[in-house]
């Protein structure tokens, strides 16, 4: 697991599946990820691709049935798998944010906004996700 930079996009996940393609990016797999563990009210499934060192996972998240938005992976979620630390590869993952996703790219999570070099955790990808989901419920 590398740095995971989570964030929601304004587009369907077709529109953003497509760009990735455009890009040279090739799809290599499906992914879900719950909210709550026993009775998931936050859900969010879609498609994962690959492009070089990163993964890029698009869906669509949906609370209870009702869909909500879409996130790469915010809910886009990208991944740049060489890194452990979050300082070594901010670089590299803002710069590929600004050629896919300008919008959004001055936007840095806090987790990965550090100036020391703190080993990044699944757990840091799991609080984007959570911060995601607590935004959309406050949308309802």
């Amino acid at each position: 697991m590398g740095v995971s930079w989570v964030f929601e996009h304004d587009k369907s996940a077709k529109e953003v599946e497509r760009l990735l393609e455009g890009g040279g990016a090739e799809q290599i797999g499906t992914f879900t990820v719950d909210c709550l563990p026993y009775i998931p009210n936050d859900k969010l499934t879609g498609v994962e691709y690959r492009l070089r060192d990163f993964v890029i996972r698009v869906g669509t998240a949906s609370q209870v049935t009702t869909a909500k938005g879409v996130i790469v992976e915010a809910i886009i979620f990208v991944e740049y798998e060489p890194s452990q630390l979050a300082v070594q590869s901010v670089h590299m993952m803002t710069e590929m944010m600004q050629m896919f996703f300008p919008q959004y790219a001055d936007n840095k999570p806090d987790v990965i906004n550090k100036t020391s070099p703190e080993p990044y955790s699944a757990l840091d990808t799991m609080y984007q996700y959570l911060m995601i989901f607590r935004r959309m419920r406050k949308k309802a």
